[in-house]
């Protein structure tokens, strides 16, 4: 989101009117709900696959912050997860 604001702002320092930067969003957005409909997965019950649950925890996290923490951040945000869905 911060490239695309970064991005936008330049074009409009360029003179582009701001109604084609919200239309450029609008197409985009809509392209990747798209794509996201099409390649989700379904899963029947993720809470009792906890490897799966810790694969997209970590994915998340790998973008977020330092290698280091990840492992350590993956259980714990499963483990609330799972204390969550059991309640």
């Amino acid at each position: 989101t911060g490239e695309l604001l970064k991005q936008a702002e330049q074009y409009l320092g360029e003179g582009l009117h701001p109604r084609v930067v919200v239309d450029g969003f609008d197409i985009a957005k809509a392209a990747v709900v798209e794509f996201i409909d099409k390649f989700a997965k379904n899963f029947d019950n993720l809470a009792a696959d906890r490897e799966q649950l810790c694969n997209i925890a970590r994915t998340t996290l790998q973008t977020k912050l330092r290698p280091e923490l990840i492992h350590m951040l993956t259980e714990i945000i499963v483990d609330a997860i799972l204390t969550i869905r059991n309640e």
